[in-house]
């Protein structure tokens, strides 16, 4: 029975670190998303810059700001 108990230990921090992924990852790249949706002139441009510069707080408010604020096409 403790074995079970483990095994299913395992398997919920297994998803719970599955889950964090997930979200930190849709967060990362949320000025990407909003670009892609905006149908964004710069999108190519956005998502590199993203990609690079994301990490940094700074980097990451100003992409978000660039996907929000730049012209979209139509």
């Amino acid at each position: 029975m403790e074995i079970f108990i483990a095994l299913f230990a395992t398997l919920v921090t297994l998803f719970i670190l599955l889950l964090k992924l997930v979200i930190g990852g849709l967060a990362y790249f949320l000025p990407t998303v909003i670009a892609v949706k905006r149908r964004h002139a710069s999108k190519k441009a956005l998502f590199w810059t993203n990609l690079l510069l994301g990490w940094t707080f700074f980097g990451w408010i100003a992409t978000t700001a660039w996907a929000c604020l730049g012209e979209k096409r139509y």
